[in-house]
């Protein structure tokens, strides 16, 4: 379901009811039917859901839409020109693995 065809969210004593276009909707939650209110409320921006804040850094590929794009200048994340993968002359200290062959496995025996 989506937010927009939620029309009126209520919680009451450990029941969660919605009111959307297709009728009432009753959920029986206990404790938890109050955070589940407040969540479809306040849903979570889509850049808060991805982990973008300040200390990131992103690219863009293709179109952006205008809203998204202001709200991840609006983080302070760095956005890179292009998203070409840096490489590193050493990923790992570990020495590559040797392939052998069955072969010279069976002789080795």
């Amino acid at each position: 379901m989506k937010f927009s065809e939620i029309f009126k969210v209520e919680a009451n004593a450990g029941w969660l009811d919605l009111q959307t276009g297709r009728g009432l909707l009753l959920f029986e939650l206990g404790p938890k039917a109050e955070i589940w209110a407040e969540k479809i409320k306040n849903p979570k921006a889509l850049v808060e859901k991805l982990g973008v804040d300040a200390q990131k850094k992103i690219a863009v590929v293709g179109k952006l839409d205008p809203d998204l794009r202001s709200d991840l200048d609006a983080t302070g994340a760095k956005i890179a020109k292009s998203a070409r993968a840096r490489t590193s002359t050493s990923s790992s200290s570990r020495p590559p693995r040797r392939r052998t062959s069955r072969s010279s496995r069976a002789s080795a025996r």
